[in-house]
């Protein structure tokens, strides 16, 4: 019995020392908090971490990690985690944190509660999993500043049509293969000289109506 107990402490102690390697690898940030001590502080951080946010394990140590948020603790993605926390639940949420050096970073972060005890009912840490997703929210951005620009140009269709192609051709609504790539710069082309006549014919028509009758 005593055998087989210390065979099973050290299959712990490997698994753990396995996960630990995978998490010092990881190309995700890594947090763990230790939900037995007040305030829930982090108690692990992995390199990602560190090359993600430019904090040291050391300085995050005994930290919530809220203070990553900043000043922007009512987020909508904030308050979701903190909610789950309390609940003792498993979330996703997106929200803004912010570096070390102060600049923004849009996160997704995932937190997991990982439970122990004799009758594995003990909330005893949670595991944090932060992917950046700040191209993806730039790229939001631009498609909103895109749809602003399109109703504005409502009234006239073949600019609007315009800055759709333009937009399409710059990659700023999704990836596409050679072929629709071809045939969107095809109607780009027809719609800019389609304008261009319409604008010379228009033209044409005011200068008749200054000019008048011969």
């Amino acid at each position: 019995m005593l055998n087989a107990a210390s065979g099973h402490e050290l299959d712990i102690t490997n698994t753990l020392a396995l996960l630990e390697k995978a998490f010092a690898i990881a190309k995700i940030s890594v947090l763990i908090t230790d939900a037995r001590k007040p305030d829930n502080p982090i108690v692990y951080a992995n390199a990602a971490f560190e090359n993600q946010t430019g904090y040291k394990l050391a300085e995050v140590m005994g930290l919530n990690p809220r203070f990553l948020h900043g000043d922007d603790s009512n987020q909508a993605g904030s308050m979701d985690l903190g909610a789950a926390v309390r609940n003792r639940q498993a979330c996703v949420a997106e929200m803004c944190d912010y570096r070390k050096d102060g600049t923004p970073l849009w996160v997704e972060v995932t937190i997991t509660p990982i439970f122990g005890g004799a009758d594995n009912d003990e909330l005893t840490h949670f595991v944090g999993f932060t992917r950046d997703i700040s191209d993806r929210k730039e790229l939001e951005e631009e498609r909103e500043c895109m749809v602003a620009a399109l109703a504005h140009d409502l009234k006239n269709p073949s600019i609007g049509a315009e800055r759709v192609f333009d937009y399409m051709l710059a990659g700023q609504m999704g990836a596409m293969d050679d072929e629709v790539r071809e045939t969107i710069a095809l109607l780009s082309r027809a719609n800019k000289d389609t304008c261009s006549g319409l604008q010379s014919k228009r033209t044409g028509t005011a200068i008749s109506a200054i000019l008048g009758p011969h």
